[in-house]
């Protein structure tokens, strides 16, 4: 049973973020649409966690926040966001969510959109592969191939950019065997990339 319900989550996750991630381009309603399913994936996440010590052994491979996991985060978000303002130089997104209307609710759902990618991608795939055998590159490497499959919509280019940003983080939480620094990484780029494209749109 636990097993099957570990099962029906990652399915469950890989669905709903493929299958929705374009919709949020199209109108508010579906924007607050995705953001809902984010925060729901969230905290089932957390609640199958609390159930299954596999699972949670798997998600949730952090300890206690202090100051030096701040400064390194902080200290990442500088390449990420140069290589993301080069990147977008010569290969300038397809799509963009700009909807300035919506305030905060944008942020928070850059949030959780990254905190989820984190959790299960570059936490749950690596820690599930390693337990299945798999040595830490390869695991890392399936799992940031995943993670750029999952921006297809957005063109080969950025599929290529986010496959080198899947492994990026997966160093990092090896590095750091925790998730907290590449969640707040994650967050921190995903809001200044999105903060400027609102200052140049």
């Amino acid at each position: 049973m636990p097993r099957l319900r570990e099962f029906s989550a990652v399915l469950a996750f890989l669905f709903l973020r493929f299958a929705l991630l374009p919709l949020v381009f199209d109108d508010y309603a579906r924007f607050l649409l995705r953001l809902l399913v984010d925060v729901l994936l969230l905290l089932l996440l957390y609640a199958l966690a609390k159930k299954s010590a596999p699972l949670r052994s798997c998600f949730f491979v952090w300890r206690s926040l202090d100051r030096k996991d701040i400064r390194y985060a902080l200290l990442y978000v500088i390449p990420l966001i140069l290589a993301g303002f080069l990147f977008g130089y010569f290969f300038p997104p397809q799509r963009e969510i700009l909807f300035p209307q919506l305030g905060p609710l944008v942020y928070l759902f850059l949030f959780c959109s990254s905190a989820l990618e984190e959790l299960f991608f570059r936490n749950y795939l690596v820690k599930r592969g390693q337990r299945s055998g798999l040595s830490r590159g390869m695991s890392s490497l399936i799992s940031s191939l995943i993670f750029a499959v999952g921006h297809v919509y957005q063109g080969y280019a950025v599929m290529a950019f986010s496959f080198f940003i899947g492994l990026f983080f997966c160093s990092r939480m090896i590095r750091h065997n925790s998730i907290i620094v590449c969640i707040i990484s994650h967050s921190i780029y995903n809001m200044v990339i999105y903060t400027i494209s609102l200052a140049t749109a």
